[in-house]
């Protein structure tokens, strides 16, 4: 499947402590779900000592972006040097 950043069919889930994830959003165009991680990854995750994980699904179920604590964003891969 290829992405369309302006259909609404990305979502963004977080993983907790205890086993179990909630969706924040389901359904929402690419800019408004990398923008609802990047904000929950800066702010949430780090505060949150039962946020383990925040990721960003597209409508084919693939992981377009990771969050994990401890490791701070692990996908997409960072490319290259220290920027």
């Amino acid at each position: 499947m290829i992405d369309e950043p302006d259909r609404a069919q990305f979502s963004v889930w977080i993983f907790w402590a205890d086993g179990t994830h909630s969706a924040v959003a389901v359904l929402i165009k690419a800019y408004e779900a990398m923008r609802m991680a990047q904000t929950l990854s800066i702010y949430l995750g780090p505060a949150d000592p039962t946020c383990e994980r925040i990721i960003v699904t597209n409508g084919g179920d693939d992981t377009v972006f990771e969050w994990t604590r401890g490791e701070g964003v692990t996908f997409p891969p960072r490319v290259g040097g220290d920027a």
